[in-house]
């Protein structure tokens, strides 16, 4: 085998030339190191202080890391969950106040 760039002779397994320091075609990158999908108690808090991010960032993630894009979706339902619960709380407390308005003045 030859060297594409110096031409010279290399060894059969080279991987880089010694003459010009050119890679052979042999050679391939090391991959990059896996990210950790940890899920993780911030994500699901960033999806519940700011639910629009959540739902984006449950979208970008659902596929590569989904442990992530699960906390990001569970602090949003969870938000979601709770503001439905506190508007049904205070829908039934401001009509039990108008029935007890209207009670007095009848």
């Amino acid at each position: 085998m030859f060297c594409t760039r110096c031409g010279k002779k290399l060894a059969d397994n080279a991987v880089v030339c010694p003459e010009c320091g050119t890679t052979t075609e042999y050679y391939t990158p090391p991959a990059p190191p896996p990210i950790p999908d940890t899920g993780g108690a911030g994500f699901g808090l960033l999806g519940f202080f700011v639910p629009i991010v959540g739902f984006i960032l449950y979208f970008v993630w659902k596929n590569t890391l989904p442990k992530r894009a699960g906390s990001c979706i569970t602090g949003v339902f969870v938000n979601i969950t709770l503001y439905v619960l506190a508007l049904a709380a205070f829908t039934v407390i401001f009509m039990l106040t108008v029935i007890n308005i209207r009670a007095e003045y009848a």
